[in-house]
């Protein structure tokens, strides 16, 4: 059998070759920023990528020992209209709420944020006590 020309052979290429978006001609994004989550000895650290979306727009609070995260863009409200057409759009954060439960050596007293180049970096200083001060030689007698 030649399988250069059978049709199903030739749409399951399709699918592995393509997102689905490619292959439906929707969008099947989560509509949710990608995030990344880090530590250092000192501090928590989470960069959430929110490109075109202004820093007006987006919330930030600690509630029920979790750090919420909103953003509302003025198109989203209604203030705006957005005419482009796209052939592909991959991020479109209109509005999102992420939620991220505050680990228990975090000084949530002590969170700042940055909002640069589409990223917003976030920085929770970890409790005095949390904090990893090395190794401790201990003299022996």
């Amino acid at each position: 059998m030649n399988t250069y020309n059978n049709p199903i052979n030739s749409a399951i290429d399709q699918f592995l070759n393509h997102s689905l978006s490619d292959v439906f001609g929707v969008s099947f994004s989560s509509g949710k920023p990608a995030v990344n989550i880090s530590e250092d000895k000192e501090t928590h650290m989470l960069e959430l990528a929110v490109p075109g979306v202004p820093k007006d727009a987006i919330k930030m609070m600690v509630e029920d020992n979790k750090l919420v995260i909103t953003a509302q863009k003025a198109e989203a409200a209604g203030e705006e209209e957005n005419s482009d057409t796209f052939t592909r759009r991959e991020f479109n954060y209109e509005s999102f709420k992420r939620s991220f439960t505050i680990p228990t050596t975090a000084d949530i007293n002590k969170i700042s944020a940055k909002y640069e180049d589409g990223i917003l970096k976030v920085s929770i200083a970890k409790k005095e006590e949390a904090v990893d001060k090395g190794p401790i030689n201990i003299n022996i007698s």
